[in-house]
């Protein structure tokens, strides 16, 4: 691996324990997200798995006291990091504290299902090395268009490993041994950490990734609002465009495909979705204009990323 140039400086994870074998740890990046955490935490204490067999870290972002005193209702060690790096960071020094042979990322205000640690463990135990399952809008809380649009194209997991050989890191688990051969996650990247560390472990390592599109390994996410969609689409593009500027090699600029995404509605997402509580052709029409509002400002920022020179500033937070 070191002809690859990993692990390096921007990646690279030093392991204050030796790992425990058949021991799980739960790394949990916050950023001033207290009740998000607490719903992530009351689902792992769920879990129907051991529970002498996972340590759950937290990790917090921006060192918040709020949930620097969860730590008094729950039994997880706290790191604190001040000022805010980023989720590439927070889950690289997250993994630095961590005992286990297995590591598992989840996100503060997903819930896991009961069987989600079982079924992770149980994969990697038998299958790959780089597992994850899907990831699913809450519908319960779905209220607006912009949460039922959230529902229709949010977390495509299969379409990612199939496509860009990523997982998201909302529901992902891995061998320490990956982290130790190849690094963790690039600490330059704000957004789009987890799309580079998928793509290294596929290309560069013999290391089996798996999707696993079962309701076991299921992660509920409650559905964003329409400022957050806007704002993620714009980091989403900064995270990408500063793929390419690092990763020239690896990640390639395509203004013609840009472009095209911005002029074209998204028609086949929205035209096969199916809800009772939709009000008919006026709802689709408002789902499709705002899924389009959406592809036009990645797309836009993307091109305008696309030309700026790195090194350009991204505000670090955790999503």
């Amino acid at each position: 691996m070191s002809d690859f140039g990993f692990p390096n400086q921007y990646n690279k994870v030093d392991f204050k324990y030796p790992a425990k074998n058949d021991f799980i740890s739960v790394v949990i990046p916050v950023y001033k997200d207290y009740l998000g955490l607490k719903d992530t935490l009351e689902s792992l204490t769920r879990q129907s798995f051991d529970k002498n067999g996972f340590e759950i870290i937290v990790v917090n972002d921006g060192a918040d006291a709020k949930i620097r005193d969860i730590r008094e209702k729950y039994d997880v060690k706290i790191i604190e990091i001040s000022p805010n790096k980023g989720p590439a960071n927070a889950r690289n020094r997250g993994m630095e504290e961590s005992s286990g042979e297995f590591i598992a990322f989840i996100d503060a205000d997903t819930k896991a299902v009961k069987s989600w640690l079982k079924t992770g463990f149980s994969a990697l135990k038998k299958s790959a090395d780089y597992v994850g399952g899907p990831i699913k809008i809450d519908k319960t809380r779905v209220k607006t268009i912009a949460n039922y649009y959230d529902l229709i194209d949010a977390f495509k997991s299969k379409h990612f490993i199939n496509t860009k050989h990523f997982l998201p890191t909302a529901n992902l688990f891995i061998k320490r041994k990956i982290a130790e051969e190849i690094g963790g996650f690039d600490v330059r990247l704000i957004t789009s950490e987890d799309v580079e560390f998928g793509d290294r472990v596929h290309y560069f390592t013999d290391f089996r990734q798996l999707f696993l599109d079962i309701n076991t390994i299921k992660i509920t996410h409650p559905p964003r609002s329409h400022k957050e969609l806007i704002g993620r689409q714009k980091a989403y593009a900064e995270g990408l465009s500063l793929l390419t500027h690092i990763y020239p090699k690896r990640f390639k600029k395509n203004y013609l495909k840009s472009f095209t995404f911005m002029l074209t509605p998204p028609v086949h997402t929205v035209s096969r979705f199916k809800d009772n509580r939709l009000n008919g052709v006026s709802d689709k029409i408002k789902l499709l204009s705002f899924g389009w509002l959406l592809r036009y400002t990645q797309n836009y920022y993307k091109i305008k990323y696309y030309m700026k020179k790195p090194p350009y500033q991204m505000k670090a937070k955790n999503d």
